[in-house]
């Protein structure tokens, strides 16, 4: 009985395409090619002469698996360098922008001859043969024995997904750009981190950083090794009359193999059901073992309503500017969002967060109060909606940090927050705030690391803590420099009264007096109280005693003087020459928000106060607390 095989070639200028044997070679040379791209090579050569569309490439070359077209586009980058073996080979293949492929070059079709598959009837074994005969079985037997052990080590080994424990879930793709909302492309995959994030098994790049990642043009198995990760979950979002068809794969780093993938389609309204079933689908394909409680919180809901899970994006993203009009239009957009879903937890603690922000950076001083009561009270509903809701706990740190200066609950919230989503990077930078404030430098500079390997691309809250913990070292150029940055990329009300005081510690007093007397006029309570105070400092330190007098006794009279406003008040008192009034005012700063050490111990306006015993004890004191701090939260 005889088995036949056959086969054909195409042959198209120096080069030969067997189908039969799955190669290619040009003259006698054989070229190397992957399977996907020698099927896609064959798949444009079997049709040469007419345009091939993009998606019949993609169903021809890919059939049962969902797959981006950086995939094709890969391959034929790789077909194009292997055919520039001709000199005209750069031609052969054309691009049709939009559409697909057209393979240009004359095409030679060869049948080739039936294979028999069948052995001859073989003759009686000569004498020589026969000796080797049993050489022969031995080596076939220590084969089969070192594919059995190989077997064996395979089966034995972890599957591949097991070591995938860190992602990152792309912005997802429009494949109609006129359709695209980028809210909703970003929201989708945001929805999927804050998702992901809560199981302790992964680790989870946050929106922030994937954010960088939005286009058509990216190549997931390019971001995903520049994000480090070992697998990459990207999608694609089409809209067509009320329907959305969401596509999704995941995709092994270690070799760049999609490991899953799936097409969903529903109404614009049950986005939501999609959204859990990626999320079932992705922790199946990580193999990831998930708690009762995990489990609830993967799965929970937080809306129902599409409309108002968009305008709570849109809040996240303006929040995000730490202007007064982005926060303004963040507290908007998060009322919009409760006002069509009021239980909807994100959102209240997304106005919570805001409220806070508000509040500190840019509330004046009529509304300054009523701002301030308006967190409190977020929070508190906040809390009631979802107590055990990672971003709840962080708006929490968010209202201690800037409003209340609580840093022990700051830290402990924050912990809190990261204990249940280690993907965020907010509660970092509040841990770093209450270090540096506590006088821990080096911790504060540990955990902005730390934040920014999360995210790298909030750069504001890393120049900006950056900066502080650099004035309160007194590396004072390297604050100068960062804060100068900050005031470029947000707001001068976020970085003025600390680069003032980097000015004037640094020796530039009249760049420090341009910049604080600018600010004392902002319409911010908090920037215009604490430029106030620097500007007193900085008159005190040219010796012009009567005017800083003036500027101490109104700043005395205002209803809200915090630890930062205390601290300089206190130097532009010991520049006068008032020490009992310098001391007191110090203390005050430091028992309101400021205990750092270091900053006490080493401003030079501070030295017509070291040799002073009041002083002397009050840094004693503020050492002990320092020591006693790090001994409490270092290690948290």
């Amino acid at each position: 009985m005889t088995d036949l095989e056959s086969g054909i070639s195409y042959e198209f200028g120096s080069f030969r395409l067997d189908l039969r044997d799955h190669s290619l070679a040009f003259g006698d040379e054989s070229v190397d090619l992957t399977p996907k791209a020698f099927e896609t090579l064959a798949a444009l050569v079997e049709r040469a002469g007419r345009v091939v569309t993009k998606d019949e490439l993609m169903e021809l070359v890919w059939p049962d698996s969902f797959v981006e077209e950086a995939g094709l586009t890969r391959n034929i980058s790789v077909l194009r360098k292997a055919l520039l073996r001709d000199p005209e080979g750069k031609d052969f293949i054309e691009t049709v922008p939009k559409i697909g492929y057209r393979f240009t070059k004359n095409v030679h079709r060869v049948e080739s001859p039936p294979r028999s598959m069948s052995a001859a009837k073989p003759k009686p074994p000569s004498a020589a043969q026969s000796s080797n005969t049993w050489t022969v079985l031995l080596i076939v037997a220590i084969t089969f024995g070192l594919i059995a052990l190989a077997a064996y080590l395979v089966g034995t080994r972890k599957p591949a997904a097991e070591s995938m424990r860190s992602i990152a879930v792309l912005p997802f793709r429009p494949l109609d750009p006129s359709s695209s909302d980028n809210l909703v492309e970003v929201g989708l995959a945001d929805t999927l981190i804050t998702r992901l994030g809560s199981l302790k098994q992964l680790t989870v790049k946050p929106t922030g950083i994937v954010r960088a990642y939005t286009g058509s043009g990216v190549d997931p198995v390019e971001a995903g090794r520049a994000l480090g990760v070992d697998a990459v979950l990207n999608g694609a979002v089409q809209r067509s009359d009320g329907r959305v068809r969401v596509t999704v794969q995941l995709i092994r780093m270690a070799d760049g193999v999609s490991v899953w993938g799936q097409a969903f389609d529903s109404d614009d309204g049950d986005i939501f059901i999609v959204q859990d079933e990626i999320a079932r689908q992705v922790v199946a394909a990580l193999k990831v073992r998930i708690a009762a409680e995990e489990q609830e919180r993967l799965f929970r809901r937080y809306t129902q309503n599409a409309e108002a899970f968009e305008k709570y994006m849109r809040g996240r993203s303006r929040l995000s500017e730490y202007t007064p009009d982005g926060t303004l239009a963040a507290v908007d957009a998060f009322e919009q969002a409760l006002a069509i879903d009021p239980n909807y937890a994100l959102a209240r603690s997304g106005l919570a967060t805001a409220c806070a922000d508000y509040y500190l950076r840019f509330a004046s001083g009529k509304e300054v109060a009523a701002w301030g009561e308006r967190a409190d009270r977020e929070i508190a509903a906040a809390l009631i909606l979802d107590p055990d809701l990672a971003e709840t706990h962080e708006a929490l740190a968010a209202v201690y940090r800037k409003k209340d200066f609580n840093w022990e609950k700051v830290l402990d919230e924050s912990a809190r927050a990261l204990e249940l989503n280690q993907s965020l990077d907010q509660p970092h930078y509040f841990r770093a705030a209450a270090l540096y404030h506590l006088g821990l430098l080096e911790e504060a500079a540990a955990e902005t690391e730390v934040a920014e390997r999360i995210n790298p691309q909030n750069r504001i809250d890393g120049l900006r803590t950056r900066g502080v913990i650099a004035l309160y070292s007194r590396r004072y150029s390297d604050a100068i420099a960062s804060l100068a940055e900050v005031e470029r990329l947000s707001s001068h009300a976020i970085a003025d009264p600390h680069i003032a005081m980097a000015y004037l510690e640094h020796g530039d007093v009249d760049r420090a007096e341009e910049i604080a007397r600018k600010s004392a006029g902002d319409l911010s309570s908090s920037a215009s109280t604490r430029a106030t105070a620097i500007l007193a400092s900085i008159v005190a330190a040219r010796g012009d005693r009567a005017g800083a007098e003036a500027l101490t006794r109104e700043l005395e009279a205002r209803p809200a003087v915090d630890h930062h406003a205390a601290y300089s008040i206190g130097v532009a008192y010991a520049q006068i020459g008032e020490t009992e009034k310098a001391i007191a005012w110090l203390r005050r700063a430091a028992g309101t928000g400021l205990p750092c050490y270091a900053l006490y111990a080493g401003d030079p306006l501070l030295a017509p106060l070291q040799k002073v015993p009041g002083f002397q004890r009050f840094l004693a004191d503020l050492q002990t607390q320092a020591e006693t701090a790090r001994r409490r939260f270092a290690r948290n």
